[in-house]
Order: structure tokens, then C-alpha cells, then sequence
């Protein structure tokens, strides 16, 4: 699955990276469920979801 960047953020995850609004997610590789769970959710340190599915043809 494809994921966009909703709202600026640097990822602790991927050797402090700073995402910004629009860019893909990931860079580069694969992210795990477990950290795209985290980011497409509330719960993380911001409190708010940082990024989103791309669904087919955007």
C-alpha cells in the first residue's frame, strides 16, 4: 500500500527523516503495520494522524 504525508513530521522510526506534507510514505522500503498503524492514528506523539492510504488512481 501506498501512504501520503497529511501533516509534517519527523520520524523517529527512520533516522529522524522530516516528512512533509504530500511526500510518500516511506522514503524508501517498506514501513511495518505496526508503524503505519501508529501513524494513521491518533496515537502517536502528536495526536493526531500523520498520514493516509492512497487509494487507487490519486
Amino acid at each position: 500500500m501506498k501512504y501520503k504525508v497529511i501533516k509534517d513530521f519527523i520520524d523517529t522510526a527512520d533516522q529522524m527523516h522530516h516528512y512533509l506534507k504530500g511526500e510518500t510514505y516511506p522514503r524508501k522500503g517498506k514501513a511495518t503495520a505496526e508503524r503505519v498503524a501508529v501513524l494513521i492514528s491518533n496515537k502517536n506523539r502528536t495526536g493526531a494522524a500523520l498520514i493516509e492510504e492512497v487509494k487507487d488512481g490519486e
